[in-house]
């Protein structure tokens, strides 16, 4: 098991806090859904990932499709695959509605 380097991990954090504009804290199981407030899964449905603005809005494509396959299951997903992939590739990102194809 590897150690970890507290110095290198808070060093990471304070630079994320300096350009980070939004932050959310997740606390543990079942916090967020108590407070009323949107899990991870509820969260990365809403927010699509796309390519289009992605050195601003980071995103991560994996988790995306784990919570996709945990909501709609495997074979919708790869039903959905090639859309996704078309919607990531070559959509443009609206903030709120994610990415749109023209």
């Amino acid at each position: 098991m590897d150690k970890i380097n507290l110095l290198r991990e808070i060093r990471e954090l304070k630079t994320h806090l300096a350009y980070s504009k939004n932050i959310g804290f997740f606390f543990g199981a079942g916090t967020s859904c108590a407070l009323k407030i949107p899990n991870v899964e509820q969260l990365t449905t809403a927010i699509d990932p796309a390519a289009d603005m992605a050195s601003i809005l980071p995103h991560n494509i994996k988790v995306f499709n784990l919570c996709y396959i945990k909501e709609h299951g495997l074979s919708k997903c790869l039903e959905k695959a090639s859309e996704i992939r078309r919607k990531y590739f070559t959509g443009k990102m609206i903030i709120g509605k994610g990415p749109q194809i023209e």
